[in-house]
């Protein structure tokens, strides 16, 4: 019986009527908050029948990334190295730059 109702009332509403519902169906159903909860509960359906799935992309890599922060946060053991000059006097005689006379692909 609902159904006839809403069909007559369908029938008497003027254009501007229709085109105000029309826009508000538009407004409410490209909400990105709905659109996130139907994602979420479509995953949680998914996790409910498949619990390897809810491990492998949820539990381990937050382990992971739980045990990387915690590595990290530790003290390190690393020393920062004296300093060390550099000095052309450390190689035995000078150096000679060698080019070819005789390149592979000559530019003409």
């Amino acid at each position: 019986m609902s159904a006839d109702l809403l069909a007559k009332n369908r029938q008497t509403m003027t254009s501007e009527e229709e085109e105000q519902e029309n826009i508000e169906n538009l407004i409410r159903g490209s909400s990105c908050a709905r659109s996130c909860t139907a994602s979420g509960g479509k995953r949680v359906i998914i996790y409910k029948r498949d619990w390897c799935g809810l491990i492998c992309q949820i539990v381990i890599p937050l382990v992971l990334v739980l045990f990387g922060l915690w590595l990290t946060s530790g003290p390190s053991k690393l020393k920062q190295s004296p300093p060390r000059p550099l000095s052309t006097g450390y190689f035995p005689s000078k150096q000679r730059i060698l080019m070819n006379t005789n390149p592979a692909h000559p530019i003409d």
